[in-house]
């Protein structure tokens, strides 16, 4: 559910004071994981549960309308069988077509309302986050705070992660880098449902 949180992420957060402005002092810049603090604060958790229950109740609504469309198939396979007027045969499967067409819209609009969903979920945590970016940037005077993941060349001593981990009490890098590897080698039992497409699915 989470992995396409922070692909669009480039620059976070860019602090410039009056004073570095005004004068010759080159620019300092500075680098995290924003995505990897994200992930490791305790609000996070009970972020992505609410995402999945809000997740799970939009899929009832096209669980109801697969199981319309299975229902209908049936149908016109029993009146195919049966030999039944193909108009009669032509109607039903116009309906189908219906079904189908109600699947995909509500399909679309159930993904923009979850990422609307996610967006507004996250906005505190990467408040938070930010806050702690520019609390640091000031006291170890960085002008320019960047997403790793968006640098081709970084220094080690420019890597202000565990010092906004720090603000944040929260676990070190290389304590969160160690506990996703353990994961990564024993992965727990998937509890995310799959997203029921049936045949009726598609974009």
């Amino acid at each position: 559910m989470m992995t396409k949180i922070f692909k669009k992420t480039v620059l976070l957060i860019a602090l410039f004071t009056t004073a570095l402005i005004g004068n010759s002092q080159s620019t300092k810049i500075g680098y995290l994981n924003y995505g990897s603090v994200i992930f490791d604060l305790p609000e996070y958790k009970k972020m992505n549960d609410s995402l999945m229950n809000y997740y799970l109740e939009m899929q009832e609504v096209l669980k109801d309308i697969e199981d319309k469309y299975l229902r209908k198939q049936t149908e016109i396979e029993k009146l195919i069988k049966e030999g039944k007027n193909p108009r009669i045969v032509e109607l039903e499967q116009y309906q189908l077509q219906q079904y189908q067409q109600m699947y995909q819209i509500e399909q679309r609009d159930m993904e923009e309302k979850v990422a609307k969903k996610e967006q507004e979920l996250l906005e505190p945590l990467k408040k938070k986050v930010d806050t702690a970016i520019e609390t640091v940037s000031k006291e170890k005077g960085f002008t320019m705070v960047l997403d790793a993941s968006s640098i081709l060349y970084k220094r080690d001593m420019d890597d202000i992660e565990n010092l906004v981990r720090a603000n944040l009490k929260l676990i070190t890098k290389e304590e969160s880098e160690k506990k996703r590897k353990e994961s990564a080698e024993n992965p727990a039992p998937a509890t995310t449902p799959q997203n029921p497409m049936g045949p009726i699915g598609g974009n």
